[in-house]
């Protein structure tokens, strides 16, 4: 299998420089080696339909019922990174109206990217596919009025694809402070009639809500195609650079701003959060949030859960609700099973599996 390098014409080029070339502008890309997956792990999924199914920690990918499309997500190795994979498994045999399948989404935060200007930015993957063909890219802005798409010529192997992009920041621009959804980026996304715009208007901002062209290769529409993508990269600038990899820690922290899933290693292991019977079956529990979330979350999902008490007491929590939160803290109701003293000290903790988690969401 060949392996090709992709400039902003779509064409091939002999070398990428590296970083050493360059000034090191931020990559504004949360989980860019899409090295965290909270949510749904590092085994494979068939991915659920009608629905947003992270593959990676703000890395999301979709397919509609109508579409005939059956995708399988896994976790492989590009050059010694972890990449994710979407393989078909069913075609896909109608991707007429809005029926759209295949594509990587990654939502980026007003306050992420509010530095950039009317200036250029560069948006490079490296990808691997089985297949050859066109690969679309688009970028968005967070109301979804203006889009920008543009197709890049991949050959069955690895990939890298680079694109110097002029930025809209009369309609993507933002405050330091703001937490709404200011951009989104669509690679690979499948799609012949709604979301699809004729090439002609491919590199160039337009008034609409387009992720592909007509010239763009439907590549979920033939058994056992698949892309792979890792090491997403959208930064100021129009010079390509080598892919710095954030720290593990960095990017786990950056990720727990959108979701945070506690899980626990062990049974019986506490979560730290303390509280009290409200009456003899309603439970009440204090926490707080590190790092501090994105915006006021929600409890997203819970299982294993449940109290204890310093005598040893232990009950299963049958329901679990958050009745207060704010991006900093949360109190947490539940009903439990067997009764506990109204007023006793309690706290959370896993049950006797090693599968107890809790998890709460503040995704764009």
């Amino acid at each position: 299998l060949g392996t090709a390098a992709l400039v902003d014409t779509g064409t091939a080029a002999d070398q990428v420089p590296t970083n050493a070339d360059v000034r090191n502008p931020r990559n504004r890309i949360v989980n860019p080696s899409m090295a965290i997956s909270q949510e749904n792990g590092f085994g494979t999924s068939v991915v659920p339909a009608d629905t947003n199914f992270y593959i990676a920690d703000e890395v999301d990918t979709r397919l509609t019922s109508g579409s005939g499309a059956v995708l399988q997500t896994s976790y492989q190795t590009l050059d010694g990174k972890r990449s994710t994979r979407i393989t078909v498994t069913t075609a896909a045999t109608d991707l007429t109206g809005i029926e759209q399948v295949g594509r990587y989404r990654i939502r980026l935060e007003k306050s992420n990217i509010h530095q950039l200007d009317n200036g250029d930015v560069v948006l490079a993957f490296k990808c691997r596919t089985n297949w050859s063909g066109k690969i679309p890219v688009a970028l968005q802005n967070g109301d979804g009025t203006r889009t920008y798409v543009s197709d890049f010529d991949v050959v069955a192997g690895i990939n890298q694809v680079f694109k110097v992009i002029p930025f809209e920041a009369s309609t993507v621009g933002a405050e330091p402070n703001e937490n709404g959804k200011a951009l989104q980026v669509d690679l690979g996304y499948n799609n012949e009639d709604t979301y699809q715009q004729p090439a002609a208007n491919n590199d160039a901002w337009q008034t609409g809500n387009f992720f592909c062209s007509d010239e763009s290769t439907q590549w979920t529409k033939t058994i056992n195609n698949y892309v792979e993508i890792t090491n997403v990269d959208l930064y100021a600038g129009n010079v390509p650079r080598e892919f710095q990899p954030n720290s593990y820690a960095q990017d786990l922290a950056e990720c727990q701003r959108y979701y945070h899933k506690m899980a626990m290693p062990s049974a019986y292991a506490s979560y730290g959060f303390v509280g009290a019977m409200q009456n003899t079956t309603s439970a009440q529990i204090l926490g707080t949030f590190h790092p501090e979330m994105r915006a006021t979350p929600i409890l997203d999902n819970a299982s294993g859960v449940g109290i204890a008490t310093a005598a040893g007491a232990v009950s299963t929590l049958t329901t679990l609700n958050m009745v207060s939160q704010s991006k900093y803290a949360f109190r947490l109701t539940g009903s439990i099973t067997p009764t506990i003293a109204a007023g006793t000290v309690i706290y959370l903790r896993a049950l006797n599996v090693t599968t107890s988690f809790i998890s709460f969401s503040a995704r764009l």
